[in-house]
């Protein structure tokens, strides 16, 4: 699919910026969840930024300069990096930091992979996130005694970026893996 004009002279630079060094630097890690060639990596960032950027397009409006490199600051994360380890994310966000003041940097335990983006390109916790979302659903239930799901921050993630996937159109494939527990 091809770009507007104005958001594809936004999205150049950052594709220049930011693709090509983080690949280089993801292939010297070693400390993945599984292993996922690169294309497919790139793939993943390209649907990804497809499907947060949907919204906008259906709109007919382009976003800001920052919040476009914000929601592509994210869709490189979870694109190139989702499948790292505790160590290697760490890493990853240490190396998009050396690239970007626009990467989170408000605690040392915490890394992009910790961060959702608000609709406003705010920076989040997704465990944050996770109780506006339970709060919104204890009010949509209407005092029901139990709901059917634990919002934890890793489930709020892989429900945010599956549901990203699955509502813009982009026809996407996706796997999520995790850790036992994690969904």
């Amino acid at each position: 699919a091809t770009r507007r004009t104005p958001e594809a002279k936004l999205l150049e630079p950052l594709f220049d910026r930011y693709m090509s060094p983080m690949l280089k630097f993801v292939e010297t890690l070693d400390d993945h969840v599984m292993e996922v060639p690169m294309t497919c990596r790139v793939q993943t960032t390209l649907n990804l930024l497809g499907a947060l950027l949907a919204e906008s397009v259906n709109a007919a409006v382009v976003l800001p300069p920052v919040h476009i490199e914000c929601v592509f600051l994210f869709c490189l994360t979870w694109g190139i990096g989702g499948t790292l380890e505790a160590s290697g994310r760490k890493s990853f966000h240490g190396e998009l930091g050396k690239l970007s003041s626009l990467v989170p940097n408000d605690s040392d335990e915490q890394t992009m992979f910790d961060y959702c983006l608000s609709p406003s390109a705010d920076w989040e916790t997704w465990h944050d996130y996770a109780e506006d979302i339970e709060q919104d659903s204890a009010t949509i239930s209407a005092g029901a005694s139990q709901q059917p799901f634990v919002f934890t921050g890793e489930m709020t993630c892989a429900t945010f970026l599956l549901d990203a996937l699955t509502k813009s159109g982009t026809h996407a494939n996706a796997m999520i893996v995790g850790h036992s527990g994690v969904g």
